[in-house]
């Protein structure tokens, strides 16, 4: 990949609500740099587009226990389809910590703040293409 390639990521947002993804900064700006970005409105949506379609990261809110729910069960996708995953969080405290660590493979996990800069989601977008 050159300096001017970029990666497309094949995003999926978990949501509570359908309407939640067009009005969040986070999903608008991966939408208009051109990453291929879904919305799902519960866990079960969320782990069948997974495993249907795969994708290169998932974005959950930590503090929704249903999303919380949704990190657990990430473990039991198969390695090889398992994605980075970026957590909103308003705070860094030990239940974050629980959830994070319970995931087999923690080092694909991105934890973001809230309220979200953007500049973290730049930051975190330059460390997934890095990988690539």
């Amino acid at each position: 990949m050159t300096a001017n390639d970029q990666l497309t990521l094949k995003t999926i947002f978990l949501h509570n609500q359908p309407t939640d993804s067009i009005e969040m900064p986070a999903f608008r700006l991966l939408n208009d740099l051109g990453h291929d970005v879904s919305s799902a409105v519960s866990t079960d949506q969320a782990l069948e587009m997974l495993q249907h379609d795969g994708a290169d990261l998932v974005v959950v809110d930590a503090d929704r226990p249903e999303q919380r729910e949704f990190v657990s069960r990430l473990n039991n996708i198969p390695e090889d389809q398992q994605p980075q995953v970026a957590i909103f969080s308003d705070a860094l405290d030990d239940s974050l910590s629980v959830m994070v660590n319970k995931l087999d493979r923690a080092a694909n996990v991105h934890v973001l703040l809230k309220p979200l800069h953007m500049h973290g989601l730049l930051n975190m977008l330059r460390n997934i293409e890095a990988k690539a």
